[in-house]
């Protein structure tokens, strides 16, 4: 299965049908289109939709010369992208809204924060369920969607920044700690 487009995949799947057995001298399969009285009508479920169901023959020459038929069908089916749309990426857009809307504003008249652990918790919790669900509604691979592409480049750039944010927060730390003693040193030698 290709997920690189995941949610907005596409897939087809070819299916054969052939009597190895029997050649085109005793067997001879065929398609058959449909009848006006029985209508060939193709349901899909809640996850895919059906696109296009094809059916064709084709013919194969064994090493002993005989002729064999195969019966193939090439069924494309689409995700329906709505439900991962509505239970993945609205919520987690939600709370990562209200998440950052929390740091950043008052909870009281007096300009006091003192909510802000309690929504900062509450909101992971709710994240880490919505990853939850994430994890077990996507579908396995060796590949990782371009969703999951993107977020895996955001994570390594959110990683970089912090390190470079914490070299620097110790390079600051260094050169204070440097001019406190040099402060120190020369407050003493004018006191001489």
């Amino acid at each position: 299965m290709k997920i690189r487009d995941f949610p907005y995949d596409t897939q087809t799947c070819l299916i054969w049908f052939a009597p190895w057995v029997y050649p085109v001298s005793q067997v001879l399969p065929v398609i058959e289109p449909p009848t006006s009285a029985v209508s060939m009508e193709l349901a899909g479920n809640s996850e895919w939709e059906i696109v296009s169901f094809v059916p064709f023959e084709r013919f194969s020459n064994s090493s002993d010369g005989e002729t064999y038929k195969e019966l193939n069908f090439a069924l494309t089916i689409k995700r329906n992208h709505v439900y991962y749309i509505a239970v993945m990426i609205i919520p987690t857009f939600v709370i990562t809204t209200l998440c950052l809307l929390g740091i950043f504003s008052p909870f009281n008249n007096k300009a006091e924060r003192e909510e802000k652990v309690s929504l900062g918790l509450t909101t992971l919790l709710t994240i880490s369920v919505i990853l939850n669900i994430v994890a077990t509604e996507m579908p396995k691979a060796s590949k990782l969607p371009l969703l999951g592409e993107w977020i895996e480049e955001q994570r390594y750039d959110k990683f970089q920044e912090d390190l470079w944010s914490e070299i620097f927060d110790s390079i600051d730390l260094v050169c204070l700690v440097v001019l406190e003693v040099a402060n120190v040193i020369l407050s003493a030698l004018l006191m001489l």
